[in-house]
């Protein structure tokens, strides 16, 4: 009986940690966006808990804000900053 007491509690326990174990913290995200004088801004961080994994952005600007016509203009204009 003593056998089976000690069994059946090493069970319980093992369940209770797996299904502790199993309810962590879950990958998630959270974009930001923001539009300031014509340029769109977005943020989105992909984070567990309190630690970011992930942080990526995207911004679209008018070309006349940054002083170009064409496409061109602009990836002349705008490649020291991506570099």
């Amino acid at each position: 009986m003593k056998a089976f007491n000690k069994l059946f509690s090493l069970v319980v326990a093992s369940v209770l940690v797996f299904s502790l174990a199993g309810c962590g913290d879950k990958e998630e995200s959270k974009k930001f966006s923001a539009n300031l004088n014509g340029t769109e801004i977005a943020i989105t961080y992909v984070y567990k808990g309190d630690k970011v994994l992930k942080q990526s952005s995207e911004t679209k600007i008018q070309f006349a804000s940054i002083g170009a016509t064409t496409k061109e203009d602009a990836a002349r204009a705008l490649e020291p900053l991506s570099a």
